[in-house]
């Protein structure tokens, strides 16, 4: 995997030139499959989008008004941001799509693997034929809609929409047939259990901080001598979406291994 320039670098007028990016393996799907043409339709990349695998983050925003927001990171920081507005030709598979920004455009290919996944790659021409490959694409999962919210107020009203008891709903990856609880209360209480299938408990209890200006939040745990971090977005309907982080300094964001957690009961 090429990993020797910086996003910078790899982003001049344009943002998804990826080989820095870890994408997950893909198989192109030919165009005359039926199920796959479904999802070939301009409304279905509308949302909010962010890459997958190692390295830099890539995040992309595109809306019903054909406007998009594209941002790009480097050790947690932005270096790389364009906005303006979009086009796709809707007959082509993947979607072609032109972007303008200012006096300037951009081209690229979208293909759209499921509802939550999808693939881009830069294209010098909407003539070019993308490879949609590992080398030359970015894979991108969708982003739950709290994650746009960035403003002080929305920032301020999730931190207080965390305080509860959670329990992991649905069977997460990451948690491997285990359950998950994780409380947060109003005075900076922490505790968290992991329930085995065996029903042997793991229970960590400590207190809590976090920078819920941060999209999604970074939460820092302490219990004891130990300091952990998390991502987490708070959802509609009492739901949160969480993945524990590497490090403080690591960029908060969540992939296909993020637990889902339901509030519980008082």
């Amino acid at each position: 995997m090429k990993t020797n320039r910086s996003v910078r670098r790899r982003l001049p007028c344009f943002f998804f030139t990826v080989s820095i990016f870890a994408a997950l393996a893909f198989s192109v799907v030919r165009a005359q499959d039926p199920e796959k043409m479904a999802l070939n339709k301009p409304e279905k990349i509308i949302g909010n989008w962010q890459s997958v695998g190692a390295g830099d983050t890539v995040t992309a925003k595109f809306t019903a008004k054909s406007e998009f927001d594209i941002g790009g990171t480097e050790n947690g920081k932005k270096v790389v941001q364009m906005k303006g507005t979009y086009t796709v030709d809707a007959a082509s598979w993947p979607l072609k799509v032109t972007f303008v920004s200012g006096e300037k455009k951009s081209y690229g290919a979208i293909a759209v693997l499921s509802s939550d996944r999808i693939m881009m790659e830069k294209l010098g021409s909407l003539e070019e034929k993308p490879a949609l490959d590992e080398d030359s694409a970015l894979t991108m999962t969708r982003q739950p809609e709290a994650l746009a919210a960035n403003s002080e107020t929305s920032a301020t009203s999730n931190a207080g929409k965390l305080i509860g008891k959670w329990k992991s709903i649905g069977d997460p990856i990451a948690l491997e047939g285990a359950s998950l609880t994780m409380s947060f209360s109003e005075k900076g209480a922490f505790q968290m259990t992991m329930t085995e299938k065996s029903g042997e408990k793991h229970t960590q209890e400590g207190s809590y901080t976090m920078d819920a200006a941060s999209s999604p939040m970074k939460v820092t745990v302490t219990s004891g001598e130990k300091t952990g971090y998390y991502a987490i977005a708070v959802l509609p309907n009492d739901q949160i979406k969480t993945e524990e982080m590497k490090s403080s300094d690591e960029t908060a964001r969540l992939t296909e291994e993020a637990v889902t957690l339901a509030r519980e009961p008082k």
